[in-house]
C-alpha cells in the first residue's frame, strides 16, 4: 500500500491526534475540579451534562477530522494506542459524570473506536487486494509477495474477521507453496487449523505439499498429513478433483515401494476404487480437475514418474478419465 506520507510525517500526525485524545482526558478531568464542592449540590444534573458534552462534543468533533488521515497511516501503525487512551477517558468519565454525561460521551467514544476499527479494516484489505492483484499480474515474485503476506499475517488475525482471514489464509498457503516451503505450510496448518475453517483450495495445497514431502522423505507422518488434507478438501467440495489426484499419486509412491506382492494387490485395488469415483456419475468436473492435475504433473522430477505408472498400470480407467475430461472441456466452450 502507498501513501503520500512518509514514515515520519506519519509519525507526527499520531503524535497530533494523541495529544487531543490526551487533551481530552485532561479537559474533562479539570471540567469537574473546577466546582467548588460547597456549591457542587447546587448545580443541576442537566447543566454538568450540557457543559461536559459540550466540550466532549468539540474534541471528538476534532478527533474526526484525523479519520481521513488515519486511513492513511493505519497501514503503518496499529489501533492499540488510541482504544486506550479513549478507554482512559471512559474511566474518568464513569467515576465522575452524570448518568446522562456517561451515556452521551460513551456513545461517542464508542463511535471514535468503531470507526478506527473500521479505518483499519480497510485499509489492511486494500493492502491484502493490492497484493492479490500484485500476485495475479505478476507484477511481484512469489518470494517478495510471501515477505509481505507475512508481514499482513498478524494484522489480518487482528481483525477478527474470519471470512477475511480464511481468503487471506487461502493465499497465503498458495503462496508458501509455491516457494516450495513445505515444511512450512505444515506448521502453519498446525497452528490455526483449529481456529479457522480453511477453504478446500488451502486444504488441497496442503495435501499437495504433503504429498511431495512424502515422496522426499519416505516418513508415513507425511502420509497421515496428506490423506487427511484430502479428506478436509473433500468434505467441503465433494466433487473437488485435486484431492483425488493426490491420494492416486500416494497409492502409487506406496506401489513403488512396496515389495510384498499382497500388499501390491491392495494398493492397485485401492487405487482402482479411487478412479471408478472419479470417473462414475454424469457430471464431468471432477474427472477434469484430476484428469488436468495429473497431466500437468506429468514431466515433474519426482512425482512425475507415479503418475506414469497410473496411465501404466490403468490404461482403460486413464483413457475413460481422458474423455470425461475431453468432455468437460466441451462444455466450457
Amino acid at each position: 500500500m502507498h501513501d503520500k506520507n512518509t514514515p515520519e510525517e506519519s509519525y507526527q500526525e499520531i503524535e497530533k491526534l494523541q495529544e487531543e485524545l490526551s487533551r481530552l482526558k485532561e479537559d474533562i478531568d479539570h471540567s469537574y475540579y473546577r466546582v467548588p464542592k460547597e456549591e457542587f449540590e447546587h448545580i443541576t444534573v442537566n447543566k454538568i451534562a450540557s457543559e461536559v458534552i459540550d466540550q466532549v462534543n468539540k474534541k471528538i468533533n476534532y478527533i474526526r477530522n484525523w479519520m481521513a488521515i488515519l486511513v492513511l497511516i493505519l497501514s503503518f501503525f496499529g489501533i492499540s494506542q488510541w482504544i486506550s487512551l479513549t478507554k482512559e477517558i471512559q474511566k474518568d468519565v464513569n467515576e465522575k459524570a452524570s448518568v446522562i454525561a456517561k451515556q452521551e460521551i460513551e456513545r461517542q467514544l464508542k463511535t471514535i473506536i468503531d470507526d478506527i476499527k473500521f479505518a483499519q479494516k480497510n485499509a489492511i484489505e486494500t493492502e491484502f487486494n493490492t497484493l492479490r492483484s500484485d500476485i495475479k499480474n505478476k507484477s511481484i515474485s512469489y518470494a517478495k509477495a510471501l515477505e509481505k503476506s507475512n508481514i499482513l499475517l498478524p494484522k489480518i488475525l487482528g481483525l477478527n474477521d474470519k471470512r477475511l482471514t480464511n481468503d487471506f489464509f487461502d493465499e497465503h498457503f498458495r503462496l508458501t507453496f509455491n516457494t516450495y516451503a513445505y515444511e512450512k505450510m505444515d506448521e502453519l496448518r498446525i497452528k490455526y487449523e483449529n481456529d479457522f475453517d480453511f477453504k478446500e483450495s488451502t486444504w488441497a495445497n496442503i495435501a499437495i505439499a504433503d504429498m511431495f514431502l512424502y515422496e522426499e522423505s519416505h516418513s508415513p507422518i507425511y502420509k497421515e498429513r496428506a490423506t487427511s488434507a484430502s479428506h478436509q478438501a473433500l468434505q467441503r467440495a465433494p466433487t473437488y478433483g485435486i484431492p483425488h489426484s493426490v491420494m492416486l499419486i500416494i497409492h502409487m509412491i506406496d506401489l513403488e515401494r512396496e515389495k510384498a506382492q499382497e500388499k501390491r494387490i491392495r494398493e492397485k485395488e485401492e487405487a482402482q476404487k479411487l478412479i471408478n469415483i472419479v470417473i462414475s456419475g454424469s457430471r464431468s468436473v471432477t474427472a477434469y480437475e484430476a484428469y488436468n492435475y495429473l497431466y500437468k504433473l506429468k514431466k515433474d522430477k519426482s512425482v512425475g514418474k507415479h503418475i506414469n505408472m497410473l496411465f501404466d498400470n490403468f490404461p482403460d480407467s486413464m483413457e475413460k478419465m481422458r474423455l470425461k475430461y475431453e468432455e468437460y472441456l466441451a462444455l466450457k466452450k
